[in-house]
């Protein structure tokens, strides 16, 4: 056994977007399944490590991050990730992805992006990164980062088939509704909302964000959940209530509560991992697809890629019992 504690990266600490605890109780959940005796200590992404995160980081073997969309073509230029060139050199070749993004459709990383993540992603045939669409997979491949498998979210690693056969493939009765503050598209959304008002018999909107709340009260809705995640799943648990909307990770939410899911894409992320796993999602602009998509019977039938999913869980395993190698 490795008892050297290692650091996790935390997107769900100084954040105002409950998806990042979505991602972050997905993360731990995965990590604890594949080795129950690793220690973690936890450390925000959306700060600079203080003192202490950074002695953690120096005593620590490994750094994970967990999936999120962490990361894009010009550091310097948005950061999700906050740590200084200074931290870049602790880091190096400690870190190991976990189901992690690309920030946006992008163009090639810039010389300095390439050399910050060539010095602090770790390197050679005995680590695996994994990252949650081929799209990101290709951007790292591109700047000559290989040891990548393409696993999905880990939010997605228990849709199993079993599991989605139980998802209802007709409309529900009840709908829960999200929109996104950051990309605002009112006569998209008020379309989003006259549809799902003429479909169902209720609606309620979850803030999955601070803006959101006040984007939907602009918008005229009257009925709005309180904030939180707990309050979502209380939502999800009610019988035979749908999730439509643009905020990715509530989707995911739904499904892992058995809900009928539709995604309106907003960005890359949900067009990226609807391409590989056949996650339900149309395009916020096509008003035609949405409303044939809310009155459609359609399986849910998510495509996960099992083998990548268990080839990384059992490298993070075997790294923990003090070798990480990756057997010929």
């Amino acid at each position: 056994m490795n008892d050297t504690p290692s650091v996790l990266f935390d997107t769900s600490v100084a954040t105002e977007n409950a998806g990042d605890e979505i991602i972050m109780e997905a993360v731990q959940r995965e990590l604890r399944s594949a080795s129950g005796d690793a220690f973690f200590v936890r450390i925000a992404t959306h700060d600079y490590p203080g003192s202490t995160g950074r002695r953690w980081i120096r005593k620590s073997d490994l750094c994970i991050v967990g999936g999120t969309n962490l990361l894009s073509s010009h550091f310097f230029r948005y950061r999700q990730w906050k740590f200084s060139p200074w931290d870049a050199f602790l880091l190096r070749q400690k870190v190991v992805l976990m189901g992690v993004g690309w920030w946006q459709y992008q163009s090639e990383p810039d010389r300095l992006t390439r050399s910050i993540y060539r010095r602090i992603l770790r390197s050679g045939p005995d680590t695996l990164h994994s990252v949650r669409d081929s799209y990101t997979e290709v951007k790292l491949k591109a700047m000559g980062i290989s040891n990548v498998l393409n696993t999905g979210c880990p939010t997605m690693w228990r849709l199993v088939p079993e599991h989605c056969a139980r998802i209802p493939a007709s409309k529900g009765r009840r709908a829960v509704v999200t929109l996104t503050d950051y990309n605002k598209d009112p006569d998209a959304d008020k379309n989003l909302l006259d549809r799902v008002s003429e479909a169902y018999e209720g609606f309620v909107v979850w803030p999955q964000g601070v803006g959101d709340l006040r984007y939907a009260r602009d918008l005229g809705v009257e009925n709005i959940a309180s904030p939180g995640l707990g309050s979502l799943d209380q939502l999800l648990a009610e019988d035979r209530i749908d999730y439509i909307g643009t905020r990715l990770h509530a989707g995911v939410r739904a499904l892992q509560f058995g809900r009928r899911t539709i995604v309106l894409a907003v960005d890359n992320r949900a067009r990226e991992i609807s391409k590989d796993t056949n996650l339900w999602v149309v395009d916020r602009e096509s008003r035609s697809e949405l409303a044939r998509s809310i009155g459609a019977t359609r399986r849910v039938e998510i495509r996960l890629p099992l083998d990548n999913i268990a080839a990384w869980k059992a490298w993070f395993a075997r790294s923990r019992r003090g070798t990480g190698k990756i057997p010929e």
